[in-house]
């Protein structure tokens, strides 16, 4: 299977279920850590841990093309440029909402990418 079409698979999967079903997946705690590697890599073009690296632009991209393809209408849909956003953008869009947001951090992070576009590119 293409890795799109499977990332695509797998991240609906994430938006169908109720948040109960997420014990597996990751919480904004680690979502925070690993984009602050992001940011990092993005800053300075140097890999600390390129584990927590990969593990960011992964969610966020994930995330996005899931949104951007699939979620057109509904309540967890944001309004992306018509020029797209890079994945360094989102990964800057998610960070920032997590800083802005620490009582949520224990919070699933596939929940809190799509607030976090949500928050960025709200719909009219």
């Amino acid at each position: 299977m293409r890795p799109l079409i499977k990332t695509i698979v797998i991240l609906t999967g994430f938006l169908l279920f109720s948040p109960t079903s997420y014990a597996a997946t990751g919480d904004g705690n680690s979502l925070l850590a690993a984009c602050v590697e992001a940011e990092k890599f993005m800053d300075n073009n140097k890999v600390y841990d390129s584990a927590r690296l990969y593990h960011c632009f992964g969610m966020v991209e994930g995330v996005h093309v899931t949104m951007a393809i699939l979620v057109s209408e509904g309540p967890h849909r944001a309004c992306f440029p018509k020029g797209g956003i890079t994945t360094g953008q989102s990964a800057r869009i998610v960070l920032a909402y997590l800083r802005k947001n620490p009582a949520r951090l224990h919070e699933v992070d596939v929940l809190l990418t799509i607030d976090a576009y949500m928050d960025a590119y709200p719909c009219e």
